[in-house]
């Protein structure tokens, strides 16, 4: 069946979040969409707070559906929820799960026939394929004539291979979901071998690269950058990401106390917000680094730039969760690292081998050994002269910008 007519008309993206809420996925959605050189497609997403500046300087149309946002515990429902205190109780909590995991995404999924067929939607991009998007795919699929678009992230595919019966059952209805979108779009190599090894057919996949703004995020003084955060005479480590297990915060903690004998005026600063930051703070008490180590949470995305030029290594030894089989997907923060500068360090682990190139735009690590970190960084930090911000950018900027991504979009849509 051929769809190159359904894509003039009648698309749309649907997303469980967007932004200003900072997320990769809602950026990536956003910097596609803003390329789209026939039209522009419409988004539908959760109704959140404080959006109303940012929707309305778009060049597309946005809808932010309270009745949406019942699937979002980031949209008003759950927030009110929890500000209420009322999931301390135990009842409610399981109460809850009912409504969160079946009667919510059945209402959801209403809500969702009703808007396809009173707009005349022939096409109908997901912006994530977690549950309960797959199992929407299956049902538009089976009672929709529609074209069904799915953007499949490293940590998606991986998500439900869990060892509990559960996971099982929903890695079934996940993977059927796949099998039913007319196009699956992956955001790494890596993901694609997942997408392959799960019997997902090769001519459905498409990889569309992430990037990031390259007028945004450039070099910048140093000096300048560094005074901004008050940094004076330090070297300075730099991690960036959501303060959990698999990004390996802690490996480089552990190393802090014998780094610091080989590099002189060292810190390390850990940018973002997660549950992990107790223990990892308790880790830095417990090798005696707190000195060297600060941690930035509620920083603003204008600031990033000056935040990764006061750097002089980006680090992120991501790794394999092996409890719950999560991986990175594909790690734009390096790029943003490289586009202003900044040579990186990353782990040997999931879409980080699409980004970095080994004595290019920094150095992949075994993730698993503190041993190859220690050596790695070491080497960087002795080496860091073979690693010029005009060179790292400009390779960055060859192979992965926005222009290039979108125009893969387009020609995919249609």
């Amino acid at each position: 069946m051929g769809f190159s007519s359904r894509t003039a008309t009648g698309s749309i993206i649907i997303s469980l979040g967007y932004l200003p809420t900072f997320g990769g996925s809602y950026r990536v959605l956003h910097e596609l969409n803003i390329r789209m050189s026939h039209h522009n497609l419409e988004v539908l997403t959760c109704k959140e707070k404080d959006t109303s500046d940012f929707d309305k300087a778009l060049s597309y149309k946005i809808v932010r559906s309270t009745f949406l946002s019942i699937l979002s515990e980031n949209g008003l429902l759950w927030n009110n929820i929890t500000m209420n205190n009322i999931n301390n109780f135990m009842h409610f909590r399981f109460i809850k799960k009912i409504f969160k995991y079946f009667i919510f995404p059945l209402f959801a999924f209403c809500y969702l026939i009703y808007f396809a067929k009173s707009r005349n939607i022939k096409s109908i991009i997901f912006a994530q394929s977690v549950l309960p998007f797959a199992g929407y795919i299956i049902l538009f699929k089976k009672f929709m004539d529609l074209k069904i678009t799915t953007f499949v992230y490293g940590e998606d595919i991986v998500s439900y291979r869990k060892k509990r019966k559960i996971f099982h059952h929903l890695r079934k209805i996940y993977i059927k979901g796949l099998h039913k979108a007319d196009i699956v779009i992956v955001n790494s190599s890596v993901t694609k071998a997942e997408c392959l090894s799960d019997g997902i057919c090769s001519e459905k996949i498409h990889i569309i690269y992430p990037a990031v703004d390259y007028n945004f995020f450039k070099p910048l003084k140093k000096e300048v950058s560094k005074t901004l955060f008050g940094i004076k005479n330090q070297y300075v480590f730099l991690s960036v990401g959501r303060l959990i297990r698999r990004k390996g915060f802690d490996s480089i903690i552990d190393l802090l106390p014998i780094l610091r004998k080989h590099i002189p005026h060292l810190i390390y600063i850990i940018c973002g917000q997660g549950y992990d930051k107790e223990y990892l703070m308790e880790k830095t008490i417990s090798n005696n680094v707190s000195d060297c180590v600060r941690f930035l949470e509620n920083i603003n995305y204008e600031s990033l730039p000056s935040l990764y030029s006061a750097s002089d290594i980006f680090v992120l030894p991501n790794r394999l969760d092996e409890i719950d089989n999560e991986q990175e997907g594909f790690g734009i923060v390096f790029l943003e690292a490289n586009a202003c500068g900044i040579p990186v360090i990353g782990g040997d682990s999931g879409g980080v081998r699409d980004v970095i190139e080994n004595g290019t735009n920094g150095f992949l690590i075994n993730p698993n050994s503190l041993e190859d970190i220690y050596n790695k960084i070491l080497e960087l930090y002795h080496s860091t002269n073979k690693f010029k911000d005009t060179s790292i950018r400009s390779y960055i900027i060859r192979k992965y910008n926005w222009d290039n991504s979108a125009a893969c979009f387009q020609k995919i849509l249609n």
